[in-house]
């Protein structure tokens, strides 16, 4: 869900504004965003249980409350990992496939995707990884049915006991293997000689 909203957002506040309004209107869009940076992660776990408990959006027992909770804490490193890379793009390159009779959608498939796709992939990884070991915001809509990872974690610690206790370190062990590889995986996207994506 990140994915799919991230770039949109990265697209929409680096567009070139035209007047000093439609340059405020994107700072308040990219800001807004950005929320979910400071807002608690309990908070909008929760925020999301008591708002789609009633129709006509009754998710309370649907598994798709989980991903719901956990991408708009994705959303913002996905967004700050591509802002820079399109910002970075020269507006004139854009420019000159227009001229060249490229249709606005054309323009952005033949001059942005090719610079964008490896930080792309480098910000599905960010939002894999953050939503993987997310525990605040899914702390409240996971269901018995359908916990994660950091969920089950925090259950096992909360039941005394040797085997739950070894239980919870192995899945720490598991969360904390799966985080790295695809951290490493990412890293393994850098460009080594410029130091970025």
């Amino acid at each position: 869900m990140a994915l799919g909203m991230g770039p949109a957002v990265a697209v929409l506040v680096t567009r070139r504004s035209q007047t000093r309004g439609e340059r405020r209107v994107r700072g308040v869009l990219d800001g807004f965003f950005m929320l979910p940076l400071g807002v608690s992660a309990v908070t909008l776990g929760f925020g999301f249980l008591i708002t789609l408990d009633q129709p006509p959006l009754d998710l309370r027992d649907s598994p798709l409350l989980v991903p719901i909770a956990q991408a708009p804490v994705a959303l913002p490193l996905v967004v700050r990992t591509l802002v820079p890379v399109l910002a970075g793009i020269d507006d004139r390159q854009r420019q000159a496939a227009a001229s060249l009779g490229a249709s606005p959608w054309r323009a952005l498939l033949t001059v942005d995707l090719p610079v964008v796709w490896k930080p792309l992939l480098a910000a599905s990884g960010f939002a894999f990884a953050a939503s993987l070991g997310e525990f605040g915001a899914t702390s409240f809509p996971a269901r018995d049915e359908h916990p994660t990872v950091p969920v089950v974690i925090f259950r096992l610690i909360g039941h005394p006991g040797e085997l739950n206790y070894g239980m919870a370190l192995a899945a720490s062990v598991v969360l904390a293997t799966a985080t790295a590889v695809v951290m490493l995986a990412v890293e393994r996207l850098r460009v080594p000689s410029v130091g970025a994506f």
